[in-house]
């Protein structure tokens, strides 16, 4: 199964994703696991505008945690766990 689809099970509720970041930024460097909580179906702050591309095309999933929205590469992700749902890559 692949991540994607496990996210998809979760309807809605809080899902812990360990993924690799794919670039270098001020809080990390590249290939260092980062575990957040996140949540999906979030309708909050959407203005209507919608994206410029599709992101499932380019392997990203939409999450939302506390600071916002945020997109992860599928191909990054780790592991995931949600209730009695545990996937590890």
């Amino acid at each position: 199964m692949k991540a994607r689809e496990v996210i998809k099970q979760t309807n809605g509720r809080f899902v812990s994703v360990t993924f690799e970041r794919s670039t270098d930024s001020k809080s990390g460097a590249k290939g260092e696991q980062v575990t957040r909580v996140f949540r999906t179906g979030v309708r909050k702050d959407v203005k209507g505008g919608g994206l410029k591309f599709n992101p499932e095309s380019k392997g990203l999933i939409t999450l939302w945690c506390k600071s916002g929205y945020r997109m992860v590469k599928e191909d990054n992700i780790v592991c995931i766990k949600c209730g009695e749902i545990n996937w590890n890559r």
